[in-house]
């Protein structure tokens, strides 16, 4: 695990500094993610970038991946889902702010006091995973029942006929 970051940051200045960090760490750590996948073993792998564009928005650029396993809701196995995520995050004093920031930026508020960096990593993993976890290996065999074989099936009505004339014979 290589950790050439703070626990703890201030965005602002981070961005001011044009700063960055990147390193591992380990799934099992993120707490909140634990409570959403079946298994966090192995590492994500981050890099974070801090910034100021041309029109004076402080940004963070995040970058993560990571294999966490997951219940695949259509055969119900764990499977690794290949969690990959990259995003733009324009950093905001308030809420009010984020009409102003451009198209291709998600808002990120910012609060003054220092920030737990792994936080950041953390939502942006939870963020990333599937709504509805699907592994997508094996077809799932939707048939219920016997499997139809090539003979043919009565027509209900056609049967009803024929207990109709038997019952009229007798």
């Amino acid at each position: 695990m290589s950790r050439d970051f703070p626990a703890q940051i201030d965005p602002w200045q981070m961005a001011k500094g044009r700063r960055g960090f990147k390193g591992d760490w380990p799934l099992d750590r993120f707490e909140r993610l634990n409570d959403l996948v079946a298994e966090a073993k192995g590492v994500a792998t981050f890099e974070i970038e801090f910034g100021i564009d041309a029109l004076g928005v402080s940004y963070m650029d995040l970058t993560v991946e990571a294999r966490p396993t997951l219940i695949c809701q259509r055969t119900l196995a764990p499977f690794e889902y290949e969690l990959s995520r990259t995003v733009r995050l324009g950093m905001l004093s308030t809420e009010d702010d984020v009409p102003a920031l451009p198209p291709d930026y998600e808002p990120l508020v910012v609060p003054e006091e220092p920030v737990q960096l792994m936080d950041l990593v953390e939502d942006e993993m939870i963020l990333a995973l599937p709504l509805v976890p699907k592994s997508g290996e094996q077809p799932v065999d939707a048939s219920f029942g016997p499997a139809e074989d090539d003979t043919e099936q009565d027509n209900p009505f056609a049967v009803l006929a024929r207990l109709k004339e038997e019952r009229n014979q007798q």
